[in-house]
């Protein structure tokens, strides 16, 4: 809009407002009139909304995304109403963004979460799928079975191995190192164990590392990592 400053007789200065863009539409009167309007335009909007989703695997996703982008139609075209304007102009363009809104997380009252893992939106953003369970396994069983059965049981050889084992190991250790591993093992913390011990919390991770090499190695096991300590004796903090 803009003021109207031309001459008018004697010099005077007019300030009449001339508004620079007319609305090409009238305003409606009542939301009956918006919405028997938006329902003419419902099936043409439906069906380009489908046209860009087509493409979705998931045909009740689909049709929670067709939903979606309708509803944000209804939105907009009230929006674009109350300032005089008509989508009918621009009818496909109008649908397709409000299917592209859809599928990227937008909603009508919220957006998905992109921190969410069950979200499509958080799926795509970071390149990863979520898939249920299977409902069946064959003879030979699916690699969730043994993870899925709860078993708090240690097997009877391995028991056996520990009782004999541990003690032969911890003997072998220091007895700073013998209260120190105590100390982990009832559950406190790096930053109080190195408060206690007076040595720094790097140094108590990395006994804590030595401790379980030290173990490895005293079993036999071969996974041991390259320059562990050879015996069970590990070396004492200093």
């Amino acid at each position: 809009m803009f003021s109207d400053t031309t001459a008018s007789g004697m010099g005077a200065v007019s300030t009449e407002v001339i508004p620079v863009n007319e609305p090409t539409h009238d305003r409606p009167d009542s939301i009956e009139e918006l919405q028997a309007t938006f329902v003419t335009l419902l099936p043409k909007i439906e069906f380009t909304v489908w046209v860009r989703l087509r493409h979705v695997t998931c045909s009740d996703r689909r049709a929670d995304l067709i939903c979606e982008a309708i509803a944000m139609c209804w939105k907009w075209y009230i929006g674009l109403s109350r300032k005089g304007r008509s989508p009918a102009e621009y009818l496909y363009t109008f649908a397709t963004l409000a299917a592209r809104a859809a599928l990227s997380g937008r909603r009508l009252c919220r957006c998905e979460k992109a921190r969410d893992a069950m979200s499509p939106l958080c799926q795509r953003m970071r390149n990863f799928v979520v898939s249920p369970l299977p409902d069946t396994t064959g003879m030979v069983g699916n690699v969730f079975d043994e993870a899925l059965i709860d078993n708090t049981h240690t097997p009877i050889p391995d028991q056996v191995q520990f009782r004999l084992d541990f003690p032969r190991w911890r003997a072998s250790l220091g007895e700073r190192c013998r209260v120190l591993m105590d100390a982990m093992v009832e559950g406190h913390r790096t930053n109080e164990l190195a408060t206690v011990f007076g040595v720094t919390q790097a140094r108590i991770s990395q006994v804590r590392r030595e401790l379980h090499d030290g173990w490895q190695s005293f079993c036999g096991d071969n996974d041991t990592r390259q320059g562990a300590p050879a015996s069970g004796r590990t070396r004492r903090p200093a």
